[in-house]
């Protein structure tokens, strides 16, 4: 699966609408979800705050009175409409236990502090939020669910919140944020009851921890082994660190996400230098899915080479994976196109070089015999005869200017084409209705 995470820290207002109109070229090469950020009212509202969406103070105010910054809720049904018309889904980025960037407290109707943050009684799902808020001491920044009165009544709210936000969006999952010390027993309890996409962004480059809170979670988890390893080579270290820092897509890829950068990760101490490399090396992995960062996309100016490679990914990238040549200057890895029970693909063989001067050539094994081969990928370049034996001679061209541009990605001849995609059913309210949705504890 392909992921296009659409939050950067200087995206403006709206991003509804533009998303809306990105959907047909994000499917057209082969994009399946689209991460939207936390669609609740925060602290500060309106079109023109500066909230990203992580200091959220309702669970089911998402723009029914109110322009937020995504916009109002109509905007966000009309974006997952047109999404499923082009077969994609919309997944939310969730904040589960931070709710607004300084504390807030929600006065009750009786005037009396009310610290669980959620809208509780029936009614309120049709009525228009209380602004009553005032600021809290510091410790008041995380919501204890686990120590809540009744025991398990925040659980619960929690869970029903999120399956009525799916229920009126149309949303198809969500990436839990900061998920590292979220209370497990929530955790598990929102994997078994909410369908679609599900996966956890748990802070850590050990593939030991990813492992143990995947195993006890049941979720997928973001791969920062991945991030952290394109971090490195973007800052001096040699091509082979890709394949021998830990990832941990490389021990477990059905739960694993690798993605190159976030929000949280961009900026001076992020992955700087030869992101394109990168991004051919992510969309091409044996990983659950992969995840594209709108601020590469949009505003690093890498659109062209990350469709080019997102087209590769759904169309040539699957089946085993293996690496063939690992050294610190040159890297060439494949995937041999057996798919399994999701059918097979013709395969596909990637290379990088960093020589910025000189088209290096180099003999490979491949997952072919006795067959032409033609690079796909933009840095162009001869067609390539395959041996009896498997073995081919490719050229990788050099790194010119720093641009990271020259991947390769070679398969067989005429694989050009779409990538076939399908119409996916449309059951949404609209305009927005909330008259079969009851809470009960």
């Amino acid at each position: 699966m392909i992921l296009y995470d659409c939050l950067y820290p200087t995206i403006k207002s709206g991003w509804y609408q533009r998303m809306r109109a990105f959907a047909a070229t994000f499917a057209a090469f082969g994009g399946d979800l689209i991460l939207l950020p936390p669609p609740f009212r925060t602290t500060f509202t309106g079109p023109g705050n500066q909230s990203l969406g992580y200091d959220p103070v309702s669970d089911l105010d998402i723009g029914q009175w109110d322009i937020l910054r995504g916009g109002r809720v109509l905007d966000l049904q009309a974006l997952s409409k047109e999404a499923l018309r082009h077969g994609i889904r919309i997944i939310f980025d969730l904040p589960m236990h931070q709710y607004g960037a300084l504390p807030i407290v929600e006065r009750n109707s009786h005037g009396k502090p009310d610290k669980k943050l959620a809208h509780k009684p029936a009614s309120l799902f049709n009525a228009p939020p209380d602004d009553t808020f005032e600021r809290a001491p510091a410790d008041g920044l995380r919501v204890p669910y686990q120590h809540s009165h009744p025991p398990d009544y925040l659980r619960k709210m929690k869970i029903q919140c999120v399956a009525w936000l799916m229920h009126v969006t149309g949303g198809f999952g969500f990436r839990l944020d900061e998920a590292k010390d979220m209370d497990m027993n929530l955790a598990r309890r929102l994997a078994a009851s909410v369908p679609g996409v599900k996966i956890a962004e748990v802070f850590s480059g050990s593939n030991a921890q990813l492992d143990a809170w995947h195993q006890q979670s049941g979720l997928p988890v973001f791969d920062f082994g991945s991030h952290f390893a394109y971090r490195a080579v973007s800052q001096g270290a040699g091509l082979d660190a890709l394949v021998y820092t830990d990832r941990y897509c490389h021990v477990n890829p059905g739960a694993a996400v690798p993605f190159v950068e976030n929000h949280d990760t961009d900026g001076a101490g992020g992955v700087i230098n030869f992101k394109g490399w990168f991004y051919l090396d992510v969309c091409t992995q044996a990983a659950l899915a992969c995840c594209i960062y709108a601020g590469d996309y949009e505003r690093y100016g890498l659109a062209p080479l990350i469709n080019n490679y997102i087209w590769i990914g759904k169309r040539l990238a699957a089946g085993n994976q293996a690496y063939h040549v690992v050294s610190p200057d040159v890297l060439i890895w494949s995937r041999d196109g057996n798919g399994g029970n999701l059918g097979s693909t013709a395969g596909v063989l990637c290379g990088i070089s960093r020589d910025p001067i000189n088209t290096r050539w180099v003999w490979t094994d491949t997952p072919w015999r006795s067959c032409w081969i033609k690079n796909y990928a933009p840095s162009g370049g001869p067609n390539v005869w395959v041996f009896p034996d498997g073995r081919a001679n490719i050229p990788l061209p050099p790194n010119s200017f720093g641009h990271a541009d020259n991947g390769v990605a070679y398969s067989l001849l005429n694989q050009d084409g779409p990538v076939h995609t399908r119409e996916l059913p449309i059951a949404l309210a609209n305009p927005l209705d909330f008259s079969d949705i009851t809470v009960t504890l």
